[in-house]
């Protein structure tokens, strides 16, 4: 399913990590600034250019973001390189809002803001168990109660054209478990 919300905030500043040091990227002050959410992607634009555009969807790992007062810090991993770059947004609420909105997909760190956490998946909680090796104790998995229609539940996953990939990556999970590479 996409998701086609839209969410728009107004930034001030907008700055990439190059060579070990910040580099404004947004020269032009009569340019404004943007970072958008709109179907399943995180968008940077200035104008009619993008800046940045990452992909939200499937719980997506590769992207983190810190946040404090207004400043946004997001961090992109892709095979063996990272990029960060980070947004002054123009007002706190936005910075919050955005914050919110983010943490529906991927992980937020709050550097001393007072929102609300969302609560850890199991997905979340295994990805940090198997990497980190924490000594946290799962939760008791939820049952399924006797009226859930999963009949429709297994028809949607069946039609979601990711579906397939979803399952290969489970596979390849599940056989690193059951046959660690020597």
């Amino acid at each position: 399913m996409q998701n086609t919300t839209e969410k728009k905030w107004i930034l001030e500043k907008y700055s990439k990590w190059i060579n070990n040091r910040w580099k404004m990227m947004n020269d032009d002050p009569k340019k404004e600034m943007s970072i958008l959410i709109i179907n399943n992607h995180l968008l940077l634009v200035g104008g009619n250019v993008t800046f940045e555009c990452y992909s939200l969807a499937q719980n997506n790992n590769g992207i983190m973001v810190s946040f404090k007062e207004k400043t946004h810090v997001i961090y992109t991993q892709c095979h063996d390189s990272g990029l960060k770059f980070r947004v002054l947004f123009k007002t706190l609420a936005d910075a919050k809002d955005c914050a919110e909105e983010l943490r529906k997909y991927i992980q937020v760190n709050d550097e001393g803001n007072k929102i609300e956490k969302k609560e850890e998946t199991y997905s979340e909680i295994l990805v940090r168990l198997v990497k980190g090796g924490s000594k946290t104790n799962l939760p008791a998995p939820l049952s399924i109660p006797d009226d859930y229609p999963i009949e429709s539940a297994i028809k949607l996953c069946i039609l979601d054209p990711g579906f397939p990939e979803f399952v290969s990556k489970v596979e390849k999970v599940i056989n690193n478990f059951t046959n660690p590479p020597l």
